[in-house]
């Protein structure tokens, strides 16, 4: 049954005999009853008949319904259809070509607004990082914490403090703060025996300032690797009080270490090797022309056409300069710093 078919018409109203029913009721309660409770009946019928629509499998075929954006068709059931086509073509495309069609938002390190260009930069930002930390200077890019006895942010930069140390430990180096039995001999610590080695020191000291001779002096020596080309900055491992004499001597390389800026806590360095910079060479030229020779003598003797030259450009040569370049070789350098003290 289609929903017009559950219309109530005018005609079908007046079948019941209510609307033809006088103003004042002249027939028995019966009679009059039986006419009233016929359209109710109608009403119900109909109403069933409605509702059995509406349950029925085509019904959304008879509800209308407008159009709007990406879904066609006047009834739901088109709509639904529509809606339902849209779906597979976007699960179809997804599945094709899926991460290229979704959005996304760009977010720190990729700028993509898709998520196959998001996986491409990605992918690429991690190739990027990989190779970097497996180059030679992966080390100086790797980030830690700094520990007891290191103080460095990067591997790299805590494996050189650590080597210096050992260097240190190697060469006999005792820092200033360092407690040896040579420092205490082999006594008990008392403050009254801490007292009497001040005493003993300052007594020690009487003849080197009558005879402007030093009374002491710190020196540091250890081993550091090239950081890279240009300026870089060298840290000591503890500051001296003021600047010290420096000497830095670079390990099996042609060139030499320049130093700047040495102060009490370190000093700049910068490698340099001999080079060539500059010169240049223009290619000189040629220029010819063609003239007749006469073969004999006489007053008319055969001629013959030949090539001669008519000018010469000379090559213009600059020679070069001498100079030098930066390298970030991983060079090893040896270093020496030495604060004199005492009275001269």
């Amino acid at each position: 049954m289609t929903f017009d078919e559950s219309k109530i018409s005018a005609e079908k109203a007046a079948e019941t005999g209510v609307q033809s029913q006088p103003d004042a009721l002249t027939g028995s309660a019966e009679e009059n009853k039986k006419v009233f409770d016929l359209l109710p009946l109608l009403i119900i019928e109909r109403l069933n008949k409605l509702i059995e629509s509406l349950q029925a499998a085509n019904s959304a075929g008879q509800i209308g319904a407008d159009a709007f954006t990406n879904v066609t068709g006047g009834t739901v059931q088109e709509q639904l259809q529509s809606i339902q086509k849209n779906l597979e073509d976007y699960r179809r495309e997804v599945k094709e070509n899926g991460a290229k069609n979704v959005g996304m938002t760009p977010f720190d390190g990729v700028n993509a607004n898709t998520v196959q260009a998001a996986l491409e930069q990605l992918q690429a930002n991690l190739v990027r990082y990989i190779n970097a930390v497996k180059s030679a200077e992966g080390a100086g890019r790797v980030g830690i914490t700094p520990f007891k006895g290191v103080t460095s942010g990067t591997v790299q930069a805590a494996l050189e403090e650590i080597r210096r140390q050992i260097d240190d430990v190697t060469a006999g180096v005792i820092p200033d703060y360092g407690v040896t039995t040579i420092k205490l001999a082999l006594q008990a610590v008392t403050a009254d025996r801490l007292a009497q080695d001040v005493l003993d020191m300052i007594e020690a000291a009487e003849p080197a300032r009558s005879t402007n001779e030093l009374d002491d002096y710190t020196m540091e020596t250890g081993r550091f690797i090239n950081a890279g080309a240009g300026w870089n900055t060298f840290k000591f491992r503890h500051p001296f009080e003021g600047v010290p004499v420096l000497t830095v001597t670079p390990k099996e390389f042609d060139g030499f270490c320049e130093i700047k800026s040495v102060t009490a806590e370190g000093f700049l360095y910068c490698l340099r090797q001999p080079s060539l910079q500059g010169g240049s060479a223009t290619k000189g030229t040629v220029t010819t022309a063609t003239g007749y020779i006469g073969s004999d003598t006489g007053t008319s003797p055969s001629h013959s056409k030949v090539t001669y030259v008519s000018g010469v450009t000379l090559p213009v040569i600059t020679l070069p300069t001498y100079g030098t370049v930066t390298t970030d070789k991983k060079i090893e350098m040896d270093y020496i710093a030495i604060e004199f003290g005492g009275d001269e």
